[in-house]
């Protein structure tokens, strides 16, 4: 009852400052009771709308992550080697200078760390979650899409000889006597999985920082501590993707279609939850943005005034201008 109360009292506050009329058996009137049961009527609608909207959203999320790992066990096409380019595949066979593990600490970690601090400064739920899902599709689509090519392609890796001759001794019409496991991960050359899966989680992050700190806006250009904070995490992504050339396990080619593949699927899940990144509100994800426009009077607040930095800023981590703050 007291909820009910405060609600009625909440609502006849609004009617005094705005009086709204409800039209019932051809008569007019303004009961806040009958109001409270309509907007809490709406409300539910609206909630029940929105789980199922954020339910398909996770459902998609965990089937991607399990097809990632469903096709990271199928067998690739085998795909035959010419003689004259054997040379290709005879690099030494080396250890992993970044195991697949530590790959998926990093992919983790670093997105983390750019959320939660940019939640600590403004306090947003909405862009903790819209940031979650967007890096979370990013990586997940990736990975399975890599995967999934892989398979088809089957080329095999800079050490495959190595792997399919562990002894050095050649046989005709390749027939490998190694361990059948390394032979089958030795025709996942195409594209690198390290190399997209970096790029799609550490690239969404830098276009994270980008929108948050506004580096493409007026106040961004020529700042320094905002260029090498957002170009930090695809700069981790690109020696990730170095090292997969450097330890004979990729192709500079794996690398470079891996590398750009991932940073194309980070952009698109990007705009899906954010605004262009020279937008005055890249800092807000984009279900955000038009309740915010339309609580501004164009008439009364200028250019300047738009910026979700103060003139005076001096580069604050995710500092917005109070007009902005959200509620």
């Amino acid at each position: 009852m007291k909820f009910i109360e405060r609600k009625e009292a909440k609502l006849a506050e609004q009617h005094r400052r705005k009086p709204v009329r409800v039209e019932c058996h051809g008569g007019n009137t303004s009961s806040p009771r009958l109001l409270l049961h309509i907007q809490v009527s709406f409300e539910s609608t609206e909630t029940m709308k929105i789980l199922e909207s954020f339910g398909a959203e996770v459902l998609f999320r965990i089937l991607f992550f399990l097809l990632y790992l469903y096709t990271d066990n199928l067998k690739p096409f085998e795909r035959h080697i010419q003689p004259e380019e054997l040379w290709l595949y005879k690099n030494p066979e080396t250890p992993s200078y970044i195991p697949v593990k530590f790959l998926w600490v990093i992919v983790t970690i670093l997105p983390l760390v750019s959320i939660v601090s940019a939640y600590i400064r403004n306090r947003n739920k909405t862009d903790v979650t819209c940031a979650v899902l967007g890096v979370t599709l990013s990586i997940f689509f990736t990975a399975s899409l890599t995967n999934v090519i892989k398979i088809i392609f089957g080329r095999p890796r800079p050490d495959f000889y190595w792997r399919c001759f562990p002894d050095g001794k050649f046989v005709a019409g390749m027939l490998c006597t190694g361990l059948q496991e390394k032979i089958t991960e030795g025709r996942k050359s195409f594209p690198s999985g390290h190399s997209s899966i970096a790029f799609s989680g550490l690239g969404f992050t830098t276009l994270y920082l980008f929108g948050k700190l506004h580096y493409f806006g007026q106040h961004g250009f020529g700042s320094t501590w905002r260029l090498i904070t957002c170009v930090t995490p695809i700069f981790i992504a690109m020696l990730v993707a170095l090292s997969r050339v450097c330890d004979y396990h990729h192709h500079w080619q794996d690398v470079t279609v891996g590398s750009f593949l991932g940073f194309m699927v980070a952009y698109n899940c990007y705009r899906q939850c954010y605004p262009a990144l020279n937008s005055n509100f890249s800092h807000l994800p984009l279900s955000s943005v038009p309740s915010y426009e339309a609580n501004l009077d164009s008439s009364t607040i200028g250019n300047s005034q738009l910026s979700p930095y103060r003139s005076s800023d001096n580069g604050n981590l995710f500092k917005t201008d109070s007009t902005l703050k959200i509620v």
